[in-house]
Parts: structure tokens; sequence; C-alpha cells
């Protein structure tokens, strides 16, 4: 995919690596083929596409890298392990290619961590998390999602008083 679109475009100036799947579940019961998959999407898929991408871009010294890491970069929640791991890679795996491309050239890489957002991965997790959790499905969104925004509120300010 990348050579393809060095070839037809003749030139790689962008890389957005933006994907994930999900499945929710304790770890004592979470299946070893979903953690691989959850792995194999959303962090390994990354490393592949930018490993590809950075000799184009190193060539030309130019390029942008932007990584989707979701809030589960930064602040975990339960029964969500493997997306929690992956998305914590991918803040990590960010932060190193940053580290690596800085002084090669105008290349970045960035990592964008967004909140919940309502979309067709959600919705299909909200019965199992609500269910996970012991409480109705009707009430998951109001009581789960007001307590993120209080976790994640709290620790920005926390991280933003400690930067």
């Amino acid at each position: 995919m990348i050579k393809r679109t060095q070839d037809d475009f003749n030139g790689l100036d962008i890389l957005v690596n933006n994907v994930g799947i999900q499945f929710v579940s304790p770890v004592q019961d979470f299946p070893e083929e979903k953690w691989d998959a959850i792995m194999d999407v959303c962090l390994n898929s990354a490393f592949h596409s930018t490993k590809a991408a950075l000799p184009y871009m190193l060539e030309q010294k130019w390029g942008r890298i932007i990584n989707t890491g979701s809030m589960h970069a930064l602040v975990a929640s339960p029964y969500k392990s493997a997306y929690n791991a992956a998305k914590h890679g991918i803040a990590g795996f960010t932060k190193t290619v940053g580290l690596e491309v800085a002084q090669k050239g105008n290349i970045t890489c960035n990592c964008i961590c967004p909140g919940y957002v309502l979309t067709d991965l959600i919705k299909n997790q909200l019965k199992d998390t609500a269910k996970a959790r012991g409480i109705p499905e009707v009430m998951h969104l109001d009581v789960i999602l007001s307590v993120y925004h209080y976790t994640i509120t709290w620790r920005m300010m926390v991280l933003l008083y400690v930067w």
C-alpha cells in the first residue's frame, strides 16, 4: 500500500494510522485470539505502515505521521485489557518514532487521543460492558461516560499542573 502510494503519486507526505477493533472481557476470560487480533490491528499495523513509509519521508526530508491513540492511550478502563495495552503501545511508539526522526528533516510523529465517540465500535460494546459492570445497558452511557469525563478531566488538570 505504501509503495503503491509512492509510485502512483510520486511521493508520500502524510501517513495516518487510524484503526481500532474492540473486545470487552475480564482478563481471566479474555480469548487469546481476540488479544492477538486487537494487537495486530491496533498496534502492529501502525508499526508496519510507519516502517514502510519512513524511508520515503527520510529521503524527501519531510513527512507527517499521525497515529490515533484514543483516550485509552492515556487512561485505562476495565475489561478492555488488549485495547488499553495496544493504545498505550501506540502512544509509546509515537514518542519513539518522533525522537528517532527529530533531527532528520522536517518529519513529525504525533498521537491524537480522542475520548468516546459514539461509533459502531462503541455501540457494539455497550451491552457487553454494561453486563460486565453489572449495570443496565440504558444507564451505561450516562454512568460510564460521566465517570470517564471526571477521571480524564481530573488527570488532565494534574498533568497540566505537573507539566
